[in-house]
């Protein structure tokens, strides 16, 4: 068990993880602070912006999450190579551990902390103002207050982009250890590949199935006619593409690094 997991090396690994490269970790997310402080404006009366809550959220999520994973995981690629090089008796999974402990749970546990104080501070401060202004009808007053709210970490939407986080990271990590030249811009170039064969697939899907008939919207699973109705997946086989979406995609990409760190040991 020592050989794989001892906590006493895995805490002075982790702790020269962290202070190593203090730039990659604790200057990212910094930037990270700062840029959802600029970019998420106050609400106010006269330019109610919708949905703005969540692009930030996603784009902060992916963009930051995903160039921390490389960061983390670049450095194992070679054992050459800072710490790595020092510290040679950590075994492979402590290195796979402290890269998942520093993204997966420091990374998104203080920016989520962190956005939840923005949201929730800006949202209460347009309350106020909306229980003050008296320019407004009570229903339009009513109407703001229902579709301005705090960003609930138990929606749907928010489930979707936790689990495409996890998706991006654990990819990033996959492509860090297996790409050892350019890797930042192959794994770009990887992600953006993906999502252009996802659409492809998804028209060329569509096509097939409704020639002749205007779709106005469609996503995997979900296809919004032009004219009033749509077509879905039965509940029984979206609770299947959840769970491979949400849970076995995500686990399968980390154990996937951590296998392949375990092969750069051999």
């Amino acid at each position: 068990m020592n050989e794989i997991l001892n906590i006493r090396r895995f805490g002075l690994l982790f702790k020269k993880l962290l202070f190593e490269q203090p730039l990659q970790t604790f200057g990212l997310l910094g930037v990270v602070l700062v840029g959802t402080l600029l970019f998420y404006q106050p609400y106010n009366l006269q330019n109610i912006r919708y949905g703005d809550a969540e692009q930030i959220l996603n784009f902060v999520l992916f963009i930051g999450g995903g160039s921390l994973t490389f960061f983390m995981f670049s450095h194992f690629s070679d054992n050459a190579k800072g710490y790595t090089y020092l510290l040679m008796p950590s075994s492979y999974f402590e290195k796979w551990l402290c890269g998942f402990i520093v993204v997966c749970v420091l990374f998104l546990g203080i920016y989520l902390t962190f956005f939840r104080i923005v949201d929730s501070t800006y949202v209460n401060a347009f309350h106020k103002e909306l229980a003050n202004t008296k320019e407004l009808s009570p229903q339009t007053v009513r109407n703001f207050l229902r579709t301005v709210q705090i960003l609930r970490f138990d929606s749907e939407y928010f489930k979707r982009s936790l689990a495409l986080f996890f998706l991006l990271t654990g990819a990033t990590a996959v492509g860090s250890l297996y790409f050892n030249k350019n890797a930042f811009v192959k794994i770009f170039i990887g992600i953006i590949a993906v999502v252009w064969v996802y659409l492809f697939v998804n028209g060329w899907i569509n096509s097939y199935f409704f020639t002749g008939v205007p779709i106005s919207t469609s996503s995997f699973g979900n296809v919004h006619l032009i004219e009033d109705g749509s077509v879905t997946l039965s509940k029984a086989h979206w609770d299947i593409v959840l769970i491979l979406f949400y849970y076995c995609l995500p686990t399968a990409l980390w154990l996937i690094a951590l296998i392949r760190l375990r092969e750069k040991e051999i």
